[in-house]
């Protein structure tokens, strides 16, 4: 569910209203407002200008339940996927993608990653990050952050250790 969406060409977009739901109707992304001052025409020379990335009220839910082998946004990536396997794009000759962003602020988020087959569970949330970046060189895996302001940031991890179960462990030994 998208409630708006607004582009101010070729220098904006706004998306208000983000709404997705996984497979059993549980929240995998909300997000209340995003606005990103972008240069849209640099995406045909391959690069990504952010002048200012602002997202307010953001959810984000991940999750593995039980015995599951897919993420909850598995479903996502197999309605991209291709049907063909014959045909693969070489993609090393190409330009590659050149990535830069001035003003980062994100206002009121929660994560929260839990997958049941490793028993990890983790939450992360804060009322407020911002940051002002210099360079982004994703060849380099470099990042440098002139400026970063975190307030209010929550970080709750648990890790279920499992034991063994006495009746695997003999139906284990019999074999």
């Amino acid at each position: 569910e998208l409630q708006s969406i607004n582009i101010d060409f070729p220098d904006a977009i706004l998306l208000e209203g983000i709404y997705l739901t996984d497979e059993q109707s549980d929240t995998l992304l909300y997000c209340q407002r995003l606005h990103a001052d972008i240069a849209l025409l640099k995406f045909l020379d391959n690069s990504v200008d952010i002048e200012e990335l602002l997202v307010n009220e953001l959810v984000l839910n991940i999750s593995r339940k039980g015995e599951k082998q897919d993420f909850n946004y598995q479903f996502l990536l197999d309605a991209f996927a291709s049907d063909t396997t014959s045909q693969i794009q070489d993609t090393t000759t190409g330009t590659a993608w050149e990535l830069s962003a001035e003003l980062i602020q994100l206002s009121n988020i929660a994560l929260t990653y839990e997958d049941d087959s490793t028993g990890l569970k983790q939450q992360l949330s804060w009322a407020n990050f911002s940051a002002n970046l210099q360079t982004i060189d994703l060849e380099n895996n470099e990042i440098s952050i002139d400026e970063i302001s975190i307030k209010d940031a929550i970080s709750k991890t648990e890790l279920l250790v499992r034991e063994n179960n006495p009746e695997e462990e003999s139906n284990a030994d019999s074999s």
